[in-house]
């Protein structure tokens, strides 16, 4: 795809979601998709909204279509790990959560997130450590959870 297409599709999504009436926007992803299949943003748009509207199964299924396309996306990891913490299946989560934040070592919301679960899990040293890194890349009001 070129980056002529990529700029559509996004210029595409972007009306979509900036609709007020959030109603339609599934339907009118999901139109897109049947143009542009292979998509990541698009796959990644629709997990999303799926996610928003608490459909759990489908948002995984359109996020492994996205991780299938796009392996080394951190931000796919990142969603997978969302999507099994909602399932309660921490193990999974700890782990897509973790590649997340191999695949990009600033990504402070992985780190706090690793961090947040350790915590409850009460494993405090190892929630200490991913709060200190996380500390360590923001140390801004943003970031003041951690």
């Amino acid at each position: 795809m070129n980056n002529l297409e990529q700029e559509k599709i996004m210029g595409e999504i972007k009306t979509i979601l900036n609709d007020q009436d959030s109603t339609n926007h599934i339907n009118k992803l999901l139109e897109i998709e049947k143009k542009y299949p292979n998509d990541v943003v698009l796959k990644q748009a629709i997990s999303q909204t799926y996610l928003r509207l608490s459909k759990n199964t489908e948002a995984l299924k359109y996020i492994n279509d996205a991780n299938k396309l796009s392996p080394d996306n951190y931000a796919i990891k990142y969603t997978l790990g969302m999507l099994y913490k909602k399932f309660k299946k921490y193990d999974e989560a700890i782990s897509f959560f973790k590649e997340s934040i191999k695949l990009n070592s600033k990504f402070k919301e992985g780190l706090n997130i690793l961090a947040d679960i350790y915590y409850n899990k009460k494993e405090y040293q190892t929630s200490a450590n991913y709060y200190q890194r996380s500390t360590n890349l923001d140390k801004t009001k943003n970031n003041l959870f951690a």
